[in-house]
């Protein structure tokens, strides 16, 4: 059928595609929409230009949809409307959740193919080097695991510490085993005063880096756990970007951020 303007309804159809309508749903409700006071149920297959068995499938999708409804015992197409910003949510929700697994799949697929890669290319396991974690709450979760075993030392090297909190106790923890705990932070104001008074009472160790901005972040214990990261932009910025956390057993990488530490450590002032 498809009557009123054949090139606008194929338009239309193709349209109705998009936001998941089948080849015959598509076809069907233009169909219907062509009929003022629709069909009678046991006749839409005509209108549908299908089988009976058909129709009553397709009868059923576009009711689920929200394009039809049965008044009187006569099919009848819905306003557009009526159900287009509906059938917009569903489209978007199954996109989403199919980006998602697309995602996850990308993720995995990374986590899992990228070390052996390496591995056949410079004849070293990445796992060896690093550790990826999956964000900066997991950054948190490994940090606490590894002060939470220190015996003789924590390193840590924090812009305000907003994370502070999550440390906390573990921090205290270590103190009470006689850990040494240094602690140097990029910026101490008003907002993380209490934070630098606390670690002081636990007889930290605190110091101000002479730079208001430093990239790496990280907390190394016993010289034995590193858990890093580097930031590639100030974190004040609208939208900051860091590279993945990693955690670290390496001998290697921790000698390099000790360096760094040490070097930052002596250059800072004591608050």
């Amino acid at each position: 059928m498809i009557v009123a303007g054949e090139e606008p309804m194929r338009e239309f159809k193709e349209l109705l595609l998009k936001l998941g309508f089948t080849e015959e749903e598509a076809k069907s409700y233009l169909n219907l929409v062509e009929k003022a006071d629709g069909e009678v149920v046991e006749r839409v297959y005509e209108v549908f230009e299908v089988s009976e068995d058909e129709a009553r499938d397709i009868l059923a999708s576009l009711v689920r949809k929200g394009a039809v409804f049965v008044e009187h015992n006569r099919v009848k197409a819905a306003a557009p409307r009526d159900f287009v910003y509906k059938l917009l949510e569903n489209r978007k929700r199954e996109l989403e959740k199919a980006f998602g697994e697309v995602d996850r799949a990308a993720t995995e697929l990374l986590r899992g193919l990228e070390p052996i890669y390496w591995e056949k290319r410079l004849g070293i396991k990445a796992e060896d080097l690093l550790e990826p974690l999956e964000d900066l709450k997991a950054m948190e979760l490994r940090t606490t695991q590894i002060i939470n075993r220190a015996m003789k030392e924590v390193r840590i090297l924090a812009g305000r510490f907003d994370w502070y909190p999550r440390v906390r106790e573990v921090l205290f923890a270590a103190h009470d085993r006689k850990v040494s705990i240094k602690v140097l932070l990029s910026t101490i104001n008003d907002a993380n005063q209490a934070i630098v008074k606390e670690l002081k009472d636990m007889k930290a160790e605190v110091k101000k880096l002479p730079d208001e901005w430093y990239p790496i972040r990280g907390t190394l214990c016993d010289g034995k756990e590193l858990v890093f990261l580097i930031w590639a932009t100030k974190k004040d910025v609208k939208l900051p970007i860091y590279y993945r956390p990693s955690y670290t057993k390496n001998e290697g990488l921790i000698s390099i951020f000790m360096d760094a530490f040490e070097k930052k450590w002596h250059e800072s002032t004591p608050v």
